[in-house]
């Protein structure tokens, strides 16, 4: 039986489709250096890849906004460590000016100019910038946070950054709660020897304030009362904030200052509803607000700055769980696949061979 030259062909056609993609997908498997080329190789662990390659991306971008976190966590706690030092040592000044009550013309303005570079390295601070960045100002990072007279002019709302799942961390910083802001009045307010206090006039106009560090605002009381030659009275000098308790933004009439912590000094003025309106601070009451205030809040970024260190080590450790997983499911193992494409090469050659024999035999080549 003569077999036509057509079945030779259709028989070439078959087998070299089949040896040509099953050549072509062992080069790509050692080409690329993967197993699974496409969904349809195998679609349960494909899309396992796909999730776990999500979850490696995801603690990449933790790690990246960990290292910009860190970055302006470590220079705001560096700030508020250099602005504490600064505070700590002046408010020794002051408490030994508090308890001598006097001092000679120079050292009065000794005493001034010292204060007076306090309050400008301290508000110096207090508008630490990083790059372009201010970062004391809250989400308002283009403009300095703090004026020459320590008036906070930011905001409240800061930008925070997903560090690891649930968990945030700030980049810019609150500087009205950090350094220990409030509605501080314009003016002396001073208290007799009953106990009374004797807020200079126009205390009691609700937009006669203005949000002062309360560090600042008893340096600048102090500076004040030395160069009116008040220092004697600094003991008795107060510093008056607008608490404004029942929030309607203005201070009610009919009100009255009462002894509210049983030192019999009328520190506190209520209205008629109770509400606390007003609240004396002495100097150094307002100077330890402020600086209690420093000092917390260097805690608290202090264990910001433990934790996303302890966050980017879990992080890496988890990508490298999935990066691992990752290669197993999809990496060629490169032995096998160079054995596969070996065959596969082999059973092609062998098929082009057989072919090439094959192609020009006829009966009458036979009976030549």
């Amino acid at each position: 039986m003569r077999i036509p030259d057509s079945k030779f062909f259709n028989i070439f056609l078959r087998y070299d489709r089949e040896r040509v993609e099953t050549l072509a997908r062992k080069t790509e498997e050692l080409s690329s250096g993967k197993s699974l080329l496409f969904p349809s190789d195998a679609p349960v662990e494909s899309a396992r890849v796909l999730r776990f390659k999500k979850l490696v991306s995801s603690f990449e971008r933790f790690n990246r906004n960990i290292d910009v976190a860190k970055t302006n966590l470590e220079n705001a706690e560096s700030s508020l460590a250099s602005a504490i030092d600064s505070a700590q040592t002046a408010r020794v000044k002051i408490v030994e000016l508090l308890n001598t009550g006097t001092m000679t013309e120079d050292d009065a303005k000794v005493m001034v100019d010292y204060l007076q570079q306090v309050k400008s390295y301290i508000i110096g601070m207090a508008n630490t910038k990083i790059g372009d960045s201010y970062i004391f100002g809250g989400v308002k990072t283009n403009f300095k946070p703090f004026t020459e007279d320590g008036v906070y002019q930011g905001e409240e709302n800061v930008t925070t950054v997903p560090v690891a799942n649930g968990v945030e961390v700030p980049i810019n910083f609150n500087g009205g709660k950090i350094f220990g802001v409030k509605k501080v009045f314009s003016g002396f307010a001073e208290v007799d020897e009953s106990g009374n206090i004797n807020p200079d006039a126009g205390w009691d106009d609700s937009g006669n304030y203005e949000d002062v560090s309360m560090i600042i605002s008893a340096i600048d009381k102090v500076i004040d009362a030395i160069e009116n030659g008040n220092y004697e009275k600094l003991n008795s000098l107060r510093v008056l904030v607008f608490v404004d308790e029942d929030d309607d933004g203005v201070i009610d009439a009919g009100g009255s200052w009462e002894d509210t912590d049983g030192d019999g000094i009328k520190d506190t003025y209520k209205d008629g509803s109770g509400n606390v309106e007003v609240k004396a601070y002495s100097i150094l009451d307002a100077f330890d607000f402020g600086l209690k205030s420093l000092m917390e809040q260097r805690s608290i970024i202090g264990s910001q700055i433990e934790t996303v260190e302890n966050l980017k080590v879990q992080n890496e450790n988890l990508r490298l769980h999935y990066s691992q997983l990752i290669s197993e499911l999809e990496d060629a193992d490169y032995a096998q696949a160079i054995a596969e494409f070996q065959q596969a090469k082999t059973a092609y050659e062998a098929l082009l061979s057989a072919i090439q024999q094959t192609k020009d035999l006829s009966l009458l080549r036979f009976y030549r």
